[in-house]
Formats: C-alpha cells, sequence, structure tokens
C-alpha cells in the first residue's frame, strides 16, 4: 500500500528351473484363447509353415511367412534365417518373419499376447544378446513397432510376452480388416541363423492369444470426453488448468463393455456447470470436430460435454482454472484485487488517495497486492514527489 498526501540378493536355481519348464511348455503367462500357435517339431529349413493351432473363425493365411531379406537356413526343429543382421530394428528392414490374422466374416478380432522361444548360432546370440521386436500394421504397408526392443542372451531363449491388449489399433478389428505382424531382430554379427524354434512336440515356438467377437455386440453405447484419441485414455478427469495453458480433449464411442470403437464427430460440444469467470469461448472444436481445445483465461470452473443422438454421454471432471504467472503490474483501488485501475479524479488539498500496487496475469486474473517501488509521473503545479 501507499498514500499519497497532497501536501541382492538371487536365485539363481529358480531362474534356471523356470526357463527349463518354459522350453517343456510348461509354463506360460495367462492370456486370452489360444488364436494362432507353430510347433516347429521336425521343421528343416521351411520357406513357410502352417500354424499348428489356428482359430477357425480365422479367415487369413495360416501360415508363417518371411521378408525378402530373411530367405530359409538349415537349423532342425526351428523356422530360421542367416539374413537378420546387427544392423538394430527398423520397419524398412526386409529380413523379418510375418503373419496375417483376420477375423471371419460376422466377427472381430482382438490380440492380447504374443509368446515365442528362440534359438541360433551362439556367435549371433553372445552378449550383449540379440535385440529382437515386433510390428503391425493394417493395410500391409505402414508399419507400428509394438512397445519397447527386448533382448536375450544365448541360444534357446524364452522372450518375454508382448502384451497387445493395450494397443487400441489390435482390439475389435473388424472383418475385412488384416493385421499384419512381423519380428525383427538385429544380433552380434553380419549372418548369424536366428528364429523360433520348438524343443519338444507340444512345445510352441510362435504363440499368438487373443478372443474372437460377433459384430455388432461391439457397436457404439455410449460417448465420453477423453484424453487419447484412439481410446488408449481415459475420462478426461477434473484437474487444474493455469490460466493461458490449454489442454486437448477427444470424443470417444465405446461399446456397453466400455471397449474402444472410435474417435467420432459428436453432435455437438459444450461447457457445462460454468462458474466464475470460465465462459463458452474457452472451448474450441477442430475441424474435424473430432477433439476440442480447452484454454484457460479467466478464473472459473467448468466440465466438458459432448453429445451424439442415440448415445448416452459423459463429460470431462471440472476442470479449474487456476491464476497464472504475473505479468503486470496496476496502481488499483483494492488490495484484494476486487478494485480498478484508480481513475482520474481530483483530490482536494490535504485529503488522500491510497492505491496498491496489484499484480495481474495475462487474462488479468487476480495474482497478489505485491511491494514495489512507487514514484510520480508526469508531476504539474505544485505537486511534489514527496
Amino acid at each position: 500500500m501507499n498514500t499519497l498526501r497532497f501536501m541382492k540378493k538371487s536365485l539363481p536355481l529358480v531362474k534356471y528351473l523356470i526357463l527349463a519348464l518354459s522350453l517343456l511348455g510348461f509354463v506360460r503367462e495367462a492370456q486370452a484363447t489360444r488364436l494362432a500357435a507353430w510347433d516347429f517339431t521336425g521343421a528343416v529349413a521351411p520357406a513357410t509353415q502352417a500354424a499348428t493351432i489356428f482359430d477357425a473363425n480365422l479367415d487369413s493365411a495360416n501360415t508363417i511367412t518371411r521378408g525378402s531379406g530373411a530367405a530359409a537356413s538349415a537349423g532342425g526343429v526351428s523356422f530360421r534365417t542367416v539374413g537378420f543382421k546387427n544392423d538394430g530394428i527398423s520397419t524398412a528392414n526386409q529380413d523379418y518373419f510375418q503373419v496375417t490374422l483376420s477375423a471371419g466374416t460376422g466377427k472381430t478380432l482382438s490380440l492380447t499376447s504374443i509368446d515365442g522361444v528362440v534359438t541360433g548360432t551362439a556367435t549371433f546370440a553372445a552378449s550383449p544378446g540379440v535385440t529382437m521386436q515386433y510390428a503391425y500394421s493394417l493395410d500391409g504397408t505402414t508399419y507400428t513397432l509394438i512397445g519397447s526392443p527386448f533382448v536375450t542372451i544365448g541360444t534357446a531363449q524364452v522372450c518375454p510376452q508382448v502384451v497387445l491388449s493395450g494397443v487400441p489399433a489390435l482390439q475389435n478389428v473388424a472383418d475385412g480388416t488384416t493385421i499384419y505382424l512381423r519380428f525383427y531382430a538385429s544380433g552380434q554379427t553380419a549372418t548369424g541363423g536366428w528364429g523360433y524354434f520348438s524343443s519338444a512336440a507340444g512345445v510352441y515356438g510362435l504363440d499368438i492369444g487373443g478372443t474372437i467377437g460377433t459384430a455388432g455386440g461391439g457397436g457404439a453405447g455410449f460417448i465420453q470426453v477423453e484424453t487419447q484419441a484412439d481410446g488408449s485414455g481415459t475420462v478426461v478427469p477434473a484437474q487444474s488448468v493455469t490460466s493461458g495453458n490449454a489442454i486437448t480433449v477427444y470424443a470417444i464411442s465405446r461399446d456397453a463393455s466400455s471397449n474402444f470403437v472410435a474417435n467420432v464427430a459428436p453432435d455437438s460440444w459444450g461447457l457445462i456447470g460454468l462458474t466464475g469467470g470460465a465462459a463458452s469461448g474457452d472451448l474450441v472444436v477442430s475441424g474435424d470436430s473430432k477433439s476440442a481445445v480447452f484454454t484457460g483465461h479467466k478464473i472459473g470452473t467448468a466440465q466438458i460435454q459432448v453429445n451424439a443422438s442415440g448415445l448416452n454421454s459423459t463429460p470431462s471432471g471440472v476442470i479449474s482454472v487456476t491464476v497464472g504467472a504475473a505479468t503486470q503490474v496496476r496502481v488499483e483501488s483494492a488490495a484484494d484485487g476486487s478494485g480498478t485501475v484508480v481513475s482520474a479524479q481530483n483530490i482536494y488539498i490535504g485529503h488522500t488517495l491510497t492505491a496498491y500496487a496489484i499484480r495481474r496475469d495475462a487474462s488479468t486474473n487476480f495474482v497478489d497486492n505485491a511491494a514495489a517501488t512507487w514514484s510520480l509521473t508526469s508531476i504539474t503545479g505544485g505537486v511534489v514527489s514527496g
């Protein structure tokens, strides 16, 4: 305020026991229905190989095939190649193994996991080991790597299970769409032999889990405001947004079991439960109407709502706009920010005017009554700075 007066411990035995049981087919991570699996017992340098198990509701080819850079190579009870190199993992590489899966007419396909057992030449698998990774495509042209690469050291290794249930693009895939899965590997030599193998009859060198659903059973049942466009997010939670900052939200439709259906263009977007200075203009809808950006301006609260004919709607949590960083200081009439800039006025001799240094953010929200350096400007007549 200023007054102007005018005047470790390890367990190696357990580890090796688990590995041994895994190779014999006794240990396996839990997954949904086994959709496709390959037992490579008896295989000797096959160019392709038909699946040992292939769900009757799948209508794609049941074979595992090779990229042009992964020609068949010798190695009993295995599906391998000397085409894998030591040049890293890339979807541009032509040294890969490939499987295709698609649901039959009237069905949907969801993938949950991939399990594998691999082997090859000792030099290729020497420490620091062989790096491996899967990729998927829904058009056979553009491939997306799944998760992070995994590494094994040495031959006859059980791969870590690759979980697919968290990949939205591989859930509830309709009939007529083929899922392409590719396996890439990069080891310690430029021409090392490497691939899937089965240690005994009944052991699956490659095992893909998932579920088959009925088309129509997963139609949209409700729509809600979520955090991700691909269905991997959640309903936008209650949160604070600093004035001047923004969040992007998406209109997501789901079926009665909460399975992701699509990122849709709803009939309308809007803000509900407005309080304080929050205003409908804080929400700007994208050109395709599938997403919107909420930008905090004035302090207040709101919820983001979407509406679509025939669908129940779940709004966002309460979005609270909080004060931003101070960008300006003003001479105002009240210490708590409830005043205004001190206006032009006449002060009689002997009278006083109390004014306050008020800091505000870019949207003029009150920040605080700050200590400031004070002075008089544009002095005329008998007014003095003291």
